[in-house]
């Protein structure tokens, strides 16, 4: 699905994450907490960018490990590490390209 569907489907799951556990008489503790490494940080970042503006989503915390957040790609580290790692601005920019 091409963007923001990815986005919106998760804003989907966290908004209706209270109501499922009430519906199914669940006891819970309603803090929530967002995670996610690569293009799954980008998603919790997302999500939690949109929280503030709903009333009924409330996020405590969030784990992000290694999210590429910055689509402008327009930062010195992004030119420090452009070579020699694991994931390289060229390949980063190929996944921005493929996600939008």
């Amino acid at each position: 699905m091409p963007y923001p569907a990815g986005v919106q489907d998760a804003y989907t799951a966290v908004k209706n994450l209270w109501p499922t556990l009430e519906g199914r008489g669940l006891k819970f503790r309603r803090e929530l907490s967002v995670a996610g490494d690569s293009g799954g940080g980008a998603l919790a970042t997302a999500v939690s960018a949109l929280a503030p503006f709903d009333e009924s989503v409330s996020i405590k915390k969030q784990t992000l490990i290694y999210p590429s957040v910055d689509y402008t790609m327009n930062t010195k580290s992004m030119e420090e590490n452009a070579t020699g790692h694991l994931l390289r601005s060229g390949k980063i920019a190929w996944y921005f390209d493929n996600y939008f």
